[in-house]
């Protein structure tokens, strides 16, 4: 895992040190300590061949 740490302004209040996790699968959203397990989310939808990705690409070409 790569970790990022970053300080979060919260308004009417401190900075936040917020650890940020990250695997190749994409973000960390829940750390099982206890049986040594992370979850990741990876958007997959976002992937090459996919198909919002390629409609995407078609968006970037409308010329109206």
């Amino acid at each position: 895992m790569k970790l990022i740490q970053e300080m979060i302004d919260v308004k009417d209040g401190e900075m936040v040190l917020a650890n940020l996790k990250y695997t190749r699968h994409g973000p960390v959203v829940y750390e099982d300590k206890e049986h040594h397990k992370a979850y990741a989310v990876r958007a997959a939808w976002m992937e090459i061949d996919g198909s919002p990705y390629l409609a995407r690409l078609r968006m970037n070409q409308a010329q109206s």
